[in-house]
């Protein structure tokens, strides 16, 4: 096999592979730990995660949390790269961060702002 066809075969790996992702993270820088690995970069999906949240005025890592039924410690592990997402997880942040941003978000009852 010839490098032109392996490198176009990794290439559409990767592209299949950062498919998984939701459509605003795929072209975040970092996303993948290698392309000959891929695997996901935790800390830098965390990362990202955590930039879109904290740019949403009053959206604390504990609301967050809550609105994804868990706790700010787990979150926090999320966001550092200390715990792998799953698929779920980050559609659920996805999900969260998007009605946060077209200004959805109501504080739950128990949150103080």
């Amino acid at each position: 096999m010839n490098s032109a066809v392996k490198m176009r075969h990794t290439d559409d790996q990767r592209a299949e592979k950062l498919a998984e992702l939701p459509e605003w993270m795929r072209n975040f820088p970092g996303m993948l730990v290698t392309v000959s690995s891929l695997e996901f970069h935790w800390g830098m999906m965390g990362q990202a995660i955590r930039n879109r949240r904290e740019a949403i005025l009053g959206f604390s890592l504990r609301s967050m949390a809550r609105w994804m039924g868990i706790s700010a410690t787990h979150l926090s592990d999320l966001e550092r790269g200390n715990k792998p997402w799953t698929m779920t997880r980050l559609q659920d942040a996805t999900d969260i961060l998007l009605m946060a941003e077209r200004g959805k978000h109501q504080p739950l009852p128990e949150e103080k702002i």
